[in-house]
């Protein structure tokens, strides 16, 4: 049973390496033949060897360690998230539950939802000055509005003959949130959840791409202010690798809870 599960495991992580091994050899093909130039664009070969210089900090214009850029962004995209989840979830509860919640509320997160996050940018600079709260605000403010939406949604779409025999039963608004909606609306949050963590990143580099001192997309412009076209490939790699961990992290937990409140049940 154990050797099954780990060449499972195996072919599982062959399935997943072999898209991006194959971009990567047929990118390095296109340069060899000459129909990408590397006067205008950069290689895989030359990417790893801009991945080593970020890693071994060689390059003083880039100013720091890769370990501080991305504990910079670490830290702005989790404690962003965590205020957003801690609003978002709560008040999309609240709106889906509540009517009159809903009628007060809907006007007002309609109109500021569809302004982008990065227009809070200079707003916030002149609010918060440069440094984390600034960058906590606004990745806040990217990702709040998918979770309150699909946890708004999850409460719309849910059936409400699980609220009758709730009723049914005596139970309380506070019992019938608390036992009914929360455990039927999980995998709508959850799911939320991984939306918002890459809104995070997504968020969090276009701020420091406009305004920081370090993180991973100050990193990313330093490398613009340098032509060096390489390293911000490299950079972009390093974003997109840290998102798709986190998003791995938060399926495990996903999968982890629904498989627990499976057995709970």
């Amino acid at each position: 049973m154990g050797q099954l599960v780990l060449r499972g495991l195996r072919n599982s992580t062959l399935m997943m390496l072999a898209s991006p091994l194959i971009a990567l050899l047929l990118w390095q093909f296109l340069v060899n033949i000459g129909v990408i130039s590397l006067v205008s664009f950069t290689s895989p070969v030359r990417v790893f060897y801009a991945l080593v210089e970020i890693i071994t900090a060689e390059n003083p214009a880039l100013r720091g360690s890769l370990a501080t850029h991305i504990l910079t962004s670490l830290q702005e995209v989790v404690l962003g998230f965590v205020c957003a989840a801690g609003v978002g979830v709560p008040l999309g509860l609240l709106m889906g539950w509540s009517r009159i919640a809903r009628n007060i509320l809907d006007p007002l997160v309609e109109l500021l939802r569809p302004i982008p996050p990065t227009a809070w940018v200079a707003i916030s600079l002149l609010l918060l000055g440069l440094g984390l709260q600034q960058k906590v605000f606004v990745v806040f403010v990217g990702t709040v509005s998918p979770i309150l939406i699909t946890t708004l949604d999850g409460v719309a779409g849910l059936d409400p003959i699980l609220v009758k025999v709730a009723r049914t039963h005596n139970a309380t608004q506070f019992d019938t949130v608390r036992k009914v909606l929360l455990p039927a609306l999980l995998p709508t949050i959850l799911t939320s959840f991984r939306v918002g963590l890459g809104m995070g990143w997504m968020v969090v580099v276009a701020a420091e791409l406009i305004a920081a001192e370090s993180g991973l997309g100050f990193l990313l412009i330093q490398a613009y202010r340098i032509f060096r076209m390489d390293v911000m490939i490299a950079v972009m790699l390093i974003i997109g690798l840290l998102a798709f961990l986190m998003d791995r992290g938060m399926r495990a937990v996903q999968e982890w809870l629904l498989r627990w409140q499976e057995r709970t049940h």
